[in-house]
């Protein structure tokens, strides 16, 4: 699958892939419709950088990957 693996805690909060704090928050959402994936857009508080996480369901199972910018 395309795009980077995510760090997670060990409560499973998501780190920010360019400074790995953990100061995240949703700045937007992009679903194409009959699509099994949720694009999230996340600004760290601590660094300022925003980075596409996509959220896929498919098959089962979801895959949570950072996507390439």
């Amino acid at each position: 699958m395309p795009g980077a693996s995510l760090e997670l805690d060990p409560e499973g909060q998501l780190h920010c892939p360019a400074c790995k704090a953990l100061t995240l928050d949703i700045v937007s959402t992009d679903q194409v419709e009959g699509m099994p994936w949720v694009n999230h857009a996340l600004a760290c508080r601590s660094c300022g950088v925003t980075s596409r996480l996509a959220v896929v369901g498919a098959f089962g199972r979801t895959v949570l990957r950072w996507l390439d910018d």
